[in-house]
């Protein structure tokens, strides 16, 4: 059976928040089973990382060093220089994490 358009922006909204466990598949793609489910989303680039349960996006590589090397008492600069990054990068990592809302270690916090 061939996937429509709104069968994958389903899968899209849906499979990073609640896996292919989710028992809501049944309302939201009926007919379709947990399995099919599950080989669509890896088709279709959809994936997610499951801690304790919950589903969740991956997160940005960049995020987890600028978080690190700050939690390590790096400033943005240093954090650039050691890892090869183009002056400013950094920065720009943690204004995008504070414009997400996400909270950013800081040494002695």
């Amino acid at each position: 059976m061939v996937w429509s358009d709104a069968e994958d922006d389903a899968v899209r909204e849906f499979y990073p928040r609640h896996g292919g466990s989710w028992a809501g598949w049944a309302e939201v793609l009926p007919g379709r089973t947990k399995a099919a489910i599950r080989v669509r989303a890896g088709r279709i680039g959809v994936t997610t990382t499951e801690a304790k349960g919950v589903a969740r996006p991956r997160r940005d590589p960049y995020d987890t060093a600028v978080t690190r090397g700050m939690s390590e008492g790096r400033t943005p600069a240093e954090i650039d220089a050691e890892r090869h990054w183009t002056p400013g990068t950094a920065k720009r990592v943690l204004m995008g994490m504070w414009a997400k809302g996400e909270r950013v270690a800081r040494k002695g916090a």
